[in-house]
This record gives C-alpha cells, sequence and structure tokens, in this order.
C-alpha cells in the first residue's frame, strides 16, 4: 500500500512538473530606465531623463510612482492593480491610475527577464502576440 501511495505521489509530482511554462520571478522593486512607442513608421524613445519611477509587484498587486517631463513642465504618473502573469503572458487590471479613464480596465502584455532588466511589452492580442507596427515597451532593472 505504501508503494502505491509512493508512486501516485511521485506521478503528481512529475506531471505538475511539465505543467506549463514557468514564469519570470517579477516580485519586488524595479526601476525605470527607458521606453518606446511605435505608431506606424514613427518611433518614440524615452530615458531616465524624461522619467522618474519605480513599479513593484507582490504575490498579486502591482503598483508603479514617478513623474515624466512633457516639456518644461513635470507630470505625476501613479496607478496600481491586481496581476495574472502564466509563463511571459501578463496581464494588469488596474484599480487605481493617474488617468481615471484606464481605471477598471485590463492590459494583456509580455513580461520578459533578460538579466537585471525586465521588458514589458503591450498590447498583445487573444494570442499573446504584439502587431510590430503598433506597441509599447518599457524596461526596468532591479535597483
Amino acid at each position: 500500500m505504501k508503494t502505491i501511495h509512493f508512486l501516485c505521489l511521485a506521478g503528481v509530482i512529475m506531471l505538475c512538473s511539465f505543467s506549463g511554462q514557468e514564469s519570470p520571478d517579477i516580485q519586488g522593486a524595479w526601476k525605470f530606465v527607458s521606453s518606446k512607442a511605435v505608431e506606424g513608421n514613427k518611433v518614440f524613445l524615452s530615458s531616465v531623463t524624461d522619467h522618474s519611477q519605480l513599479k513593484m509587484w507582490t504575490n498579486d498587486h502591482f503598483a508603479f510612482m514617478g513623474t515624466f517631463k512633457s516639456g518644461k513642465k513635470v507630470i505625476d504618473n501613479y496607478g496600481s492593480g491586481t496581476y495574472t502573469l502564466n509563463g511571459n503572458q501578463y496581464s494588469e487590471t488596474i484599480i487605481y491610475h493617474v488617468d481615471k479613464k484606464l481605471t477598471g480596465t485590463t492590459i494583456r502584455m509580455i513580461i520578459e527577464i533578460k538579466g537585471d532588466t525586465l521588458i514589458q511589452t503591450w498590447p498583445v492580442n487573444d494570442e499573446g502576440n504584439i502587431n510590430p507596427a503598433s506597441y509599447a515597451q518599457e524596461k526596468y532593472i532591479r535597483p
């Protein structure tokens, strides 16, 4: 009887180890490095000279806060909400946001970690693909 229980337990462990793609470890604080927005043949770039922002993740919540420059004006930027992450497929549901029309929306993204850099790219379609002619991307590093 102990052998059957052991074999069943071993089988469950083996099945769980093959169940889906492993998600990157995004938990903790990340510092904004740069962003890129693509619209058709136009590319808009920004960096830490234009932005100052941190983004943080816990088990199921995210928050970001900082500022960005628009001309000579410095504008606050903040938001928070919940998220899900399955492999590199990420979605965040916004609970609070400086832009009130985004409150309550869900944004689907791709999250990648390359070394000490986290890259989030959005929007993605139902299959999790990015339209190369229209997307936004932000890069963060661990502080």
